[in-house]
């Protein structure tokens, strides 16, 4: 009893599918038409209402060996910056390298490459802001650490009763020598702007191929489920 009622479920269910694809190609021609208004309506959106949108990208080259944490730093600080830039849209490290790309967009190609080119020094002294701050830190910490060396074996020696006042003097002069000249001599790597080799800005956008594809899909899927839904309603 349980496998006649199995096959005669089985049997109305290819039978439903049957139906339901000759709905299908009854209604051809409805669904084709809903189809094509779809993609129609998506490729006038695109080709004649849709803004152009348009993307220049700026590159600032870092030190190499930079810490990840100066990496970031300087990343999140351009993102952060982006409240008052709004056509900077992102800004990303390029992969295995110490390079990040400043995206900036917008409706004017004109305009976008202007605004790129007039904030990319500004970023380049924010990023140098980080590095150099961390270098100078880095720095004032090797010379304190020095200058307590310094001043210890100093300090052991007239204890020791092992210097004079004048080998005092002779020792802190050179010490205080020493120091100045590593601060005159040292240099801090600084960020610089990539030589720009992209002369305009490229559109991107509307993306038409993506809009009237995704269109296509939506109007046939649409009229399909029409389809459908009116021949189970009936059925009911």
């Amino acid at each position: 009893m349980n496998n006649e009622q199995e096959k005669l479920n089985n049997g109305d269910i290819e039978i439903d599918l049957r139906e339901v694809y000759q709905e299908l190609k009854k209604n051809v021609k409805l669904i084709a038409g809903v189809t094509c208004a779809f993609a129609a309506a998506a490729a006038v959106y695109s080709f004649a209402i849709a803004k152009p949108v348009y993307q220049y990208d700026r590159l600032i080259k870092l030190p190499i060996n930079q810490g990840s944490w100066q990496v970031n730093t300087c990343v999140e600080l351009l993102k952060n910056d982006t409240g008052k830039n709004n056509s900077l849209a992102s800004v990303t490290q390029l992969k295995d390298s110490y390079i990040l790309k400043l995206t900036f967009s917008g409706g004017d190609a004109t305009v976008v490459k202007e605004t790129a080119d007039k904030y990319l020094p500004k970023a380049v002294n924010l990023v140098n802001g980080v590095l150099v701050d961390k270098q100078k830190a880095d720095f004032e910490n090797e010379t304190v650490k020095s200058i307590k060396n310094n001043v210890s074996y100093i300090t052991s020696k007239i204890v020791e009763n092992s210097f004079t006042s004048n080998d005092t003097n002779e020792s802190l002069k050179y010490l205080v020598k020493r120091i100045d000249e590593s601060t005159k001599n040292k240099i801090f790597l600084k960020a610089e702007p990539v030589v720009d080799e992209q002369s305009t800005a490229v559109q991107v956008g509307p993306n038409r191929k993506r809009n009237i594809g995704l269109a296509t899909v939506l109007g046939l899927f649409l009229s399909c489920g029409y389809v459908v839904g009116r021949y189970l309603f009936r059925k009911s």
